[in-house]
């Protein structure tokens, strides 16, 4: 009777701690890249120089987008771009790399949206960018972070960009 009772408790906790688990490692995803956006747009402000956010796979260079636009979850870079190529180049300082998690979780953005780059007046240039952070959970479970032309980061769970997660 009571492995009964206990096993009847187990699958009912199961996929609760497993709802948990990936709502939490959501919100540490979403963290990390407001807190990078943060560190992009204050370091910009700071050095007087265009500094980049780009998706990295292997912490050295920037994801090449092609027809992708689901490569952020890898990981991601932030540096000074001295020349304005989006590309991490010789002479050019790492600000930060960060690797992400990538398990159960993927952050999508705009078709070629390969960078967000801020200005040094603490603008981020070129359109709105919007990332949707997907898990396997579904469309219930999505967060998006959206960056406006000020550079102001902010999460919502509503985006107008048409992102949506499968």
């Amino acid at each position: 009777m009571t492995l009964g009772i206990v096993g009847v408790l187990t699958s009912l906790a199961v996929p609760s701690l497993r709802n948990l688990t990936l709502t939490n490692r959501m919100s540490g995803e979403v963290n990390t890249l407001m807190s990078s956006l943060y560190v992009t747009r204050s370091e910009a402000i700071k050095r007087g120089q265009p500094i980049t956010l780009c998706p990295s796979g292997d912490g050295r260079t920037c994801a090449d987008a092609g027809s992708d636009y689901t490569w952020w979850h890898h990981g991601i870079l932030v540096f000074v771009d001295i020349n304005d190529n989006d590309r991490l180049d010789d002479g050019e300082t790492l600000v930060r790399a960060h690797r992400m998690t990538g398990d159960n979780l993927t952050i999508k953005t705009s078709r070629f949206r390969r960078s967000v780059k801020y200005q040094p007046n603490g603008f981020s240039s070129g359109t709105n960018p919007t990332f949707a952070f997907c898990d396997r959970r579904g469309a219930g479970s999505v967060r998006y972070v959206i960056v406006s032309n000020t550079g102001r980061p902010r999460v919502s769970t509503k985006s107008d960009s048409g992102l949506s997660c499968p």
